[in-house]
C-alpha cells in the first residue's frame, strides 16, 4: 500500500464514522457517540498526518503529535490547532469509560458519559473534519 493510499484509507474510515457518531447521539447514546467520535477523529487525524508526510503515533491521541510540528499546520490558526489538539484530548481521555466503564468504581460509562459531554464530542467532531478537508486536496465528488 501507497502512503497515498493510507492516509485516503484512514481519512475515509473517519469521515465513514462521522454518521455513525451522529446516530449514536441522535438515540441518545452518549457513551458511544463519545467512543465513536474518538475513533473518527483518530482517523481522520492520522490522515492528514500520513498525507503531511508525518509519521502517525501508535497512541489514540494524535493531537500531540500535531502540537510537535505547527509549522506543518499552517492552514490553521494557533486556535484553531488548540482546538483539535484539545478535543483529540478529550476525547482520549474518555476513550476507555466511554466502552467500558469506571469498572473500579462500578460505574457503567452511561452513568459517567453526559449529554453535554457527548455534544462537545459531535460538534467538535464536525468541526475537526471541516479543519481537516482545508489541509487536504481536493477530492472529486
Amino acid at each position: 500500500m501507497t502512503n497515498h493510499e493510507i492516509w485516503r484509507n484512514l481519512f475515509s474510515h473517519g469521515e465513514d464514522m462521522i454518521r455513525t457518531v451522529e446516530t449514536a447521539h441522535a438515540d441518545a447514546k452518549w457513551a458511544l457517540a463519545v467512543r465513536w467520535a474518538q475513533e473518527s477523529l483518530e482517523l481522520l487525524l492520522k490522515g492528514v498526518l500520513r498525507f503531511l508526510g508525518i509519521e502517525t503515533p501508535k497512541t489514540h491521541d494524535p493531537g500531540k503529535v500535531i502540537r510537535s510540528c505547527p509549522a506543518r499546520f499552517s492552514g490553521w490558526s494557533r486556535e484553531e490547532m488548540d482546538f483539535v489538539c484539545d478535543l483529540s484530548a478529550f476525547l482520549r481521555e474518555y476513550r476507555e469509560l466511554s466502552f467500558c466503564g469506571d469498572e473500579d468504581r462500578h460505574l457503567p460509562p452511561q452513568e459517567i458519559i453526559t449529554r453535554e459531554m457527548a455534544r462537545r464530542a459531535v460538534d467538535g467532531l464536525k468541526r475537526a473534519h471541516a479543519l481537516c478537508l482545508r489541509i487536504l486536496p481536493s477530492r472529486p465528488a
